[in-house]
């Protein structure tokens, strides 16, 4: 079987997904045979992948929300107390 060439070494959350499928098979004697076979072992990656990528998106929204709202909270803290500064070196 000849060696398939790409670039899985710079990605590898794609050797990650892939490599279920590749273990299913059970050619070589250390492979580790999956219940139900390729079908299950793909079926099982695919549902790995879409749970980080949905676990990845939300927290990342939610994070870039929140330091937002800081950022915005401690600049308004700042303007707030440099106007009541300025007020009482007038009064």
């Amino acid at each position: 079987m000849p060696r398939r060439v790409g670039d899985w070494h710079r990605r590898p959350d794609r050797a990650a997904a892939a490599a279920p499928g590749r273990w299913a098979r059970g050619d070589r004697p250390r492979d580790v045979r999956v219940p139900g076979g390729r079908p299950v072992a793909i079926l099982l990656g695919l549902v790995g992948l879409a749970t980080t990528l949905c676990a990845i998106g939300p927290l990342t929204v939610l994070k870039i929300i929140g330091l937002t709202e800081t950022l915005l909270a401690t600049g308004w803290a700042i303007d707030a107390l440099s106007k009541r500064r300025a007020a009482r070196a007038i009064a």
